[in-house]
């Protein structure tokens, strides 16, 4: 250990050294380790646990080798099968298990486009109408009688127009399922009486480019769009104050979308798999961003986190592999697990000051990151948290964290210096899990920098 204008270089190398100048080197050349042949392994890494009862120390521990199916090609390990998340109003979540699969709410099922079509979110009174489309009259909160459409006669339609009114009723809702599955629909014209597009109501419309929504709009159900594999633009209403679960999701080619001021919510997996979309601008009122609202958004890079943002959901970024910067504003206080996983372009990050934990898996495997500071308040670095960020090179803790969980730096090969706020005794007494720093350069005897002796 030595001192530099108040800053002591914590040296732990030199204290391994010395420690195992004094034990019988003679005593471990006549044993060999030996291990398990079975490996052991979760949902990042793959190891073979010790027999021998002579070393706590794994053998071969290191990342998965994934090939195209999802299959570790060394231990065996299977990427588990993408699960439904529940609705908006639960997206928090939790952790995953220990088998990598989250626990949650279950979606409801998946639909198919062939389902039959049903439901309105207004009271029906039985009244059926059938002129090419099909209405079915509906009764709001206040009384007001309108119509609900559907696809009817002409599913197999390429250009629909909706009339504003049939039977001397306006039309205010696309039903549930109303034209989901209409596989050669390119164009639907949508009146302006319209308020609420309904649940699964264009789902699988995998030719539909051209859609206007009404000004008036201001409910749009959740899997509305979902799978239009062919739309590209859309202009959400000013009176949409909420993004529903899996609103877009799989819309592969949409690269345009206006979001109004006065929006709160991008809901869970709003934006899931919507392989096209570079740049996006939220308005300043969302405050929320739910689980999966961006994952695997893979072309996206021209973005900026809504300055009122308190809440960001698990994998809320997941796998945005254009993604270069992540700024978060002092207003969120919760960013959920792998928020920024596989975030493989992210080269800037400036975390919340308001966050209390580095989440689990938070910025797993984002390879090109090569500085991160963890904020003053934080608490905990969770298991994972930075696992595989093989660029990063400049690290700063500060003497708030308490806990640092399994591989939390593991394989962040160009980790040669951590600077902490604290002083050396602060830092020996945060509790580190096993692995913590795996296959970073020299392991436990990388140099600390302790700002506070």
């Amino acid at each position: 250990m030595r001192e530099n204008k108040g800053k002591t270089i914590v040296r732990a190398a030199a204290f391994t050294a010395a420690l195992f100048a004094l034990l019988p080197f003679s005593a471990c050349k006549k044993h060999v380790h030996t291990y398990e042949e079975v490996w052991s392994k979760n949902e990042f890494v793959h190891w073979r646990n010790p027999t021998c009862g002579d070393t706590d120390e794994p053998d071969a521990l290191s990342i998965h080798n994934f090939n195209k199916d999802g299959l570790c090609t060394l231990c065996g390990y299977q990427k588990p099968v993408d699960e439904e998340l529940g609705d908006d109003e639960d997206d928090e979540g939790t952790k995953p298990n220990d088998d990598g699969k989250e626990e949650q709410k279950p979606g409801g099922k998946e639909p198919t486009p062939d389902e039959s079509q049903g439901g309105s979110h207004g009271e029906e009174t039985g009244n059926v109408y059938r002129d090419g489309l099909l209405y079915r009259e509906i009764v709001d909160e206040a009384g007001n009688k309108g119509l609900s459409v559907f696809a009817g006669d002409w599913k197999d339609k390429k250009e629909i127009e909706i009339p504003e009114e049939h039977n001397a009723l306006p039309v205010v809702e696309i039903g549930e399922d109303g034209f989901s599955g209409c596989g050669a629909l390119e164009k639907i014209v949508l009146p302006e009486s319209v308020r609420t597009v309904g649940y699964r109501a264009f789902y699988g419309c995998e030719k539909l480019k051209d859609v206007t929504l009404p000004a008036r709009m201001d409910d749009l159900d959740e899997w509305a769009f979902a799978d239009c594999k062919a739309l590209e633009t859309i202009a959400i209403p000013a009176g949409i104050t909420a993004l529903r679960y899996k609103l877009f999701s799989g819309c592969i080619s949409l690269q345009n979308v206006s979001l109004p001021e006065g929006l709160t919510l991008i809901g869970n997996k709003t934006f899931y798999h919507c392989l096209s979309l570079e740049r996006l601008d939220i308005p300043a009122s969302v405050t929320r961003i739910g689980n999966y609202a961006f994952s695997e958004c893979e072309a996206l890079k021209d973005f900026s986190l809504p300055k009122n943002l308190v809440y960001l959901g698990n994998s809320a970024f997941s796998s945005c592999l254009s993604l270069t910067e992540a700024i978060m504003p002092d207003t969120v206080t919760q960013m959920g697990f792998q928020a920024f996983y596989n975030c493989v372009s992210l080269t800037r990050l400036r975390l919340s000051a308001n966050l209390s934990k580095i989440e689990y898996a938070a910025f797993y495997n984002c390879t090109a990151l090569p500085e991160v500071t963890i904020p003053e308040n934080a608490v905990s670095i969770e298991e994972y948290a930075f696992t595989n960020c093989r660029a990063l090179s400049t690290l700063v803790i500060p003497r708030s964290i308490k806990k640092i969980g399994t591989c939390a730096f593991f394989y962040c090969s160009s980790l040669n210096t951590i600077t902490y706020s604290g002083t050396t005794s602060e830092w020996y007494a945060i509790e580190k899990a096993d692995w913590w720093n795996y296959s970073t350069p020299n392991q436990i005897s990388q140099s600390v920098i302790c700002l506070g002796d």
